[in-house]
């Protein structure tokens, strides 16, 4: 039976319809990586055990964290980071004993550990870090399956709970349905979770968070929407929130766009492909990149005999506007079948860093493509 690996893919603003040949592959040594892109030359990214950094576009990667050493006896499992300027914060999805957060003030060349308010029974989901010391993280609260928040403003060394408002009659989902899939803060006022069936939004920092309703064209008879990723432009009010529908036994990706983060519009003409997204990124707001697994059946956990084996990675662009998207197609691994994108972050409109995953009979690894605009 195939193994499964996984590969990174470093997009330069390639042509949405084949990859440049300027592209190269680089090795690396990680294994799987969550990837945050500050600028067009240096990302940290969490790879589940570490957290490792490129300061020259992606040809190469060093560790700068093997959090095994830092608490060797607990399960590690750090699923994102995220930096400004000096201060980076990295958390732990699980709710494991140990350390739920590890901080550095020198951009990852040194960490501490840190500790969140009432962590217990709480997952820990995504992290944001709009300004140097300010940080949002969000989680689930297990029992109650409600949506959970944090914020810091002196770089991680000291957290806070803030309120997370339940949802108004007006707002499809109640609270106890909330699936937190991701948070992007554009600045330390402005930031928007996605909560599956809502939205958390705040225009006014950490005490303003209200809950926002999915677009309506999201919701009707034949199926119901889920948001499962978000993405702001830096230092703006314009955000981009994906989701998936589910109808019929297909799936389909839907694309909403807002400047203010409370009223979001359905993003039209974007392509009709049975897809799950898993993750977005907009330096701009008409440069988006959209990632996720096309024919997602065992995604699903439908996956039968006869189906399985025809997931496909997808990635997708706005090209100059929200209402207009082109599929990129993405290189070939040397072996192997890329079926899957697990991460995206985007530095600047012409450099995005791309997490997939490989289907091989060959070990696991990661490979890099790098090339110009």
């Amino acid at each position: 039976m195939a193994a499964a690996c996984t590969a990174l893919i470093t997009a330069c603003g390639g042509s949405t319809s084949a990859p440049s040949p300027a592209w190269r592959a680089v090795a690396t040594p990680m294994r799987a990586i969550w990837p945050d892109c500050i600028d067009a030359s240096t990302c940290l990214a969490a790879t589940g055990t570490s957290i490792v950094k490129t300061t020259d576009g992606g040809a190469t990667w060093t560790t700068v964290l093997a959090a095994r050493e830092v608490v060797p006896e607990h399960i590690v499992d750090l699923r994102d980071v995220s930096c400004a300027m000096s201060d980076c914060v990295a958390i732990k999805m699980n709710n494991e004993p140990g350390p739920v957060l590890m901080y550095s003030t020198n951009l990852g060349r040194s960490w501490r550990t840190g500790t969140l308010p009432n962590p217990a029974s709480a997952w820990v989901d995504a992290v944001s870090c709009p300004a140097n010391g300010v940080c949002y993280a969000l989680g689930l609260a297990e029992n109650a399956r409600t949506a959970i928040l944090w914020t810091t403003s002196d770089g991680g060394r000291a957290w806070r709970l803030l309120r997370v408002p339940p949802s108004s009659s007006s707002v499809a989902g109640a609270a106890g349905d909330d699936e937190p899939s991701g948070i992007d803060c554009a600045s330390a006022r402005f930031c928007v979770a996605a909560l599956g069936p809502r939205m958390l939004v705040t225009r006014s920092g950490p005490g303003g968070f209200r809950s926002v309703a999915l677009p309506s064209a999201w919701q009707n008879s034949s199926h119901a929407g889920l948001a499962e990723g978000v993405a702001c432009v830096p230092r703006t009010e314009s955000c981009v929130v994906v989701g998936t529908s589910f109808a019929h036994g297909r799936t389909s990706v839907l694309v909403a766009w807002s400047t203010n983060g409370t009223r979001w519009t359905p993003a039209r003409h974007v392509p009709s492909i049975d897809a799950v997204s898993t993750g977005v990124s907009c330096p701009a707001l008409d440069a988006c990149v959209i990632g996720g697994i096309q024919n997602p059946i065992a995604k699903m956990g439908l996956c039968l005999a006869q189906v399985c084996g025809n997931e496909r990675a997808f990635l997708l662009r706005s090209a100059g506007s929200m209402n207009r998207w082109r599929a990129i197609k993405l290189p070939r691994p040397k072996s192997g079948r890329l079926f899957g994108i697990l991460g995206i972050s985007c530095g600047a409109p012409r450099f995005c860093v791309v997490d997939g995953a490989v289907i091989s009979r060959r070990p696991p690894w990661v490979y890099v493509l790098i090339g110009p605009a």
